[in-house]
């Protein structure tokens, strides 16, 4: 459209348009490159493999911005959820308080979820959760099951660095727990046809008690995983666990949620960070072949990756587009 030009007295003689694409094949932005400063008139093919180029860099920049703009919303959300799980805990301490021992419990379940609240990786928060489910509900043992949707298990991390043990996701307690969403709470475990007893007859172990629960997404409504405790401690050998037991578990069960999705997106923002280098250390590996075979142009692609080097830490799509506008007068 000439109006520009008929607006401002400039003339605009050759144009060179590159689309920036994503990933995935869809168009994010258009580069336009507008008069070629040097003798020859008009972009060779050369320029056009530069600006192709860049435009890989710049629109790696872009999602990468995108994703982190994403990843931060989430943590807000998930920071909003906390501290309204907190006041849904102070309130069910309020409740409690003519009981000494309910009370206790309710100050313990705070202190259990504020440390969830500092977990980042999903080993720390197995382990968390493993080790103080069994104070809190006054249970033998407890194990978290989270989620393996490629591969339709449930998963648990029992140790450090040890191998995780996988169950089917429509098998067991542990599996009608979460393909229902429900809430399971059995006095004796043998009498459930549902219950497996391989484990108990591999490790001479005798489970009696069991309270199972799904754990849901607050903001997805989805059950990301499971948590089973075993056999209430009593003095009586027919100790079952109550409702109060099942309240205390599901308020614990929303800060587990909050933590495994704090902890999954922190792993998908490493591996994001991950494919973003090694995209930018083939894209240098293919100018240093370039360079090989026409030396003439070996500033012209040091400036480049320079630049997409440049771009990979940008943080705001208007600094891209200001410094790519900058950047293309210079090299072309």
């Amino acid at each position: 459209s000439p109006a520009f030009d008929k607006k401002t007295g400039y003339v605009t003689k050759e144009i060179l348009c590159i689309p920036i694409y994503s990933k995935s094949g869809h168009i994010l932005a258009v580069m336009e490159l507008i008069n070629k400063n040097d003798s020859i008139p008009g972009f060779s093919k050369q320029d056009e493999a530069l600006m192709e180029s860049l435009a890989v860099a710049i629109g790696n920049a872009i999602e990468n911005i995108h994703l982190s703009q994403e990843h931060a919303s989430k943590l807000e959300k998930s920071a909003a959820e906390l501290n309204s799980m907190n006041k849904q805990i102070e309130l069910l301490e309020e409740q409690l308080q003519d009981e000494s021992k309910s009370s206790n419990r309710a100050r313990k379940l705070v202190e259990l979820t504020q440390n969830l609240a500092s977990q980042d990786d999903l080993d720390s928060l197995f382990l968390n959760v493993m080790q103080n489910a069994c104070d809190l509900m006054d249970a033998d043992r407890a194990t978290l099951f989270l989620v393996d949707e490629e591969k339709k298990q449930l998963y648990s991390n029992i140790a450090l660095g040890a191998d995780p043990i996988t169950i089917s996701m429509s098998k067991g307690i542990a599996g009608h727990v979460y393909t229902t969403c429900s809430t399971v709470n059995i006095k004796n475990a043998y009498d459930d046809d549902r219950f497996d007893s391989s484990f108990d007859k591999s490790s001479g172990y005798v489970t009696k008690s069991i309270l199972c629960m799904p754990i849901i997404n607050i903001q997805t409504r989805q059950c990301v995983g499971v948590i089973q405790i075993l056999n209430k401690r009593k003095p009586s050998s027919n100790a079952v666990f109550a409702k109060e037991d099942e309240t205390l578990l599901s308020a614990f069960c929303s800060h587990i949620a909050v933590a495994a999705s704090i902890c999954i997106s922190s792993i998908a923002s490493k591996t994001t960070l991950k494919e973003s280098v090694s995209h930018l250390k083939t894209l240098e590996n293919e100018f240093n072949t370039f360079k090989r075979h026409n030396h003439s142009a070996s500033t012209q692609k040091k400036d480049i990756l320079a630049f997409a080097k440049h771009l990979h830490n940008a943080t705001e799509i208007d600094k891209i587009i200001h410094n790519v506008v900058r950047k293309s007068k210079l090299i072309t």
